[in-house]
């Protein structure tokens, strides 16, 4: 039940953003507009996002991995639902492959229009997603994590790493996760502060030349 209305949500929010026909170009060019003296302020809040990974962040600094990771949920489960009429391990991986695999696609579409803000925008949300599932897959054996209006046998780490005969390696999945998540939250900061660090020597460059 709780997989279809998160799917609904999903799906309802999906065909609200096709129809105000964002276009990246618009989005990407949003972002390169900021004022020269507000440019640091995406790279300070990717920062922020990479280090809530590992970290409880105070008061308002949590809120920005608080979203993104409240989002991937909506999506994970939303993916149960969109695979729903598949086998058992299907089943159980669609909500992890909706939760990496949506800001994946978005990456990748927005990097290859060359709009590489928010292409380091999409990496930060594919790292809390890589963190959470590398938290997700960890508790595959314990299966200590509380889960969302499902008990232990809805586990989707535990069905999945079972099916396959691979509860001895979970420990290493986990890792992978991790490393991914790690990867991708630096790779988003360092993409981002390239951009930034162009526009200033770009804008400098102008001025040179102005003067």
């Amino acid at each position: 039940m709780i997989n279809a209305v998160f799917g609904v949500i999903a799906g309802i929010l999906a065909i609200g953003l096709y129809q105000k026909k964002l276009s990246p170009t618009k989005m990407e060019a949003r972002l390169a507009c900021m004022p020269l003296w507000a440019e640091p302020v995406f790279p300070v809040l990717l920062t922020v996002i990479f280090v809530s990974n590992f970290m409880d962040m105070p008061g308002l600094l949590a809120l920005p991995h608080f979203i993104l990771d409240y989002v991937g949920l909506i999506i994970h489960e939303a993916g149960h639902f969109y695979v729903s009429w598949a086998n058992d391990l299907i089943h159980s991986f669609g909500g992890t492959l909706f939760e990496l695999g949506v800001p994946l696609t978005l990456a990748l579409v927005f990097y290859s229009k060359h709009h590489l803000r928010w292409t380091a925008l999409f990496l930060a949300w594919l790292s809390v997603g890589f963190f959470s599932v590398s938290v997700y897959s960890a508790d595959a054996v314990d299966m200590m994590l509380p889960l969302l209006g499902v008990g232990k046998e809805g586990h989707d780490w535990n069905n999945m790493l079972r099916t396959l005969n691979w509860l001895d390696h979970t420990q290493l999945i986990s890792d992978i996760f991790w490393s991914c998540g790690t990867i991708s939250g630096l790779l988003s900061i360092l993409l981002y502060c390239a951009q930034s660090v162009r526009r200033w020597r770009l804008a400098r460059v102008q001025d040179q030349k102005l003067s």
